[in-house]
């Protein structure tokens, strides 16, 4: 097997870091939910997780129309900014007192998200090298799913020993860190 080339290297680095986030704050959040905010209501979890599911979903299409229209090089960098910005809504999401505050930075999360999937998916297609694209997905899909199960690990014993705001700080650098590296990706070479 060759090796890839720098881009996906880049994007698959950027995509780990994401990935382990994710695999927190999905885990996460539901036990900071049922423990701090609402304790024991199963049911403000399922609130929070169908606003975010609808907002993330209505806004992609409408976004994507907008952002279809950039240089590639713009895109980048909406990308890279949009994760940095989502990475402290995540970190300050970690110490919220009411379902209220939960709420709305699901919304601004999933305005971001509905954002910057097609930018993240559209990039990496562009990126990879003809003949490669299979190869290119299944280390994708490696490297996303063990960094989401190591994440998790580590997200598990600093909640338990320092506490669950901690989590989402870790998960916050872990997103903005994301967009910090994407900005790596040359343009000049896609």
């Amino acid at each position: 097997m060759r090796r890839l080339n720098k881009n996906i290297e880049i994007f698959l680095f950027s995509d780990v870091l994401y990935w382990g986030a994710i695999s927190i704050i999905g885990t996460f959040l539901s036990i900071f939910i049922t423990l701090k905010i609402a304790p024991n209501d199963i049911e403000a979890v399922g609130l929070v997780v169908a606003i975010y599911l609808v907002v993330s979903g209505i806004t992609g299409v409408p976004i994507s129309l907008y952002t279809r229209r950039l240089s590639t090089e713009a895109k980048i960098n909406l990308f890279s900014a949009a994760y940095i910005f989502y990475g402290f809504i995540v970190a300050f999401m970690g110490f919220s007192d009411h379902l209220w505050q939960i709420i709305a930075f699901r919304i601004v999360i999933a305005i971001i998200e509905g954002m910057t999937y097609p930018l993240k998916w559209a990039l990496f297609s562009k990126i990879q090298e003809k003949g490669t694209e299979e190869t290119t997905w299944s280390i994708e899909s490696l490297t996303s799913s063990l960094a989401a199960a190591l994440f998790a690990l580590l997200a598990g014993y600093v909640g338990s020993n320092y506490g669950l705001s901690y989590v989402f700080i870790i998960s916050g650098v872990l997103i903005s860190l994301s967009g910090v590296f994407v900005k790596f990706i040359k343009i000049n070479s896609i």
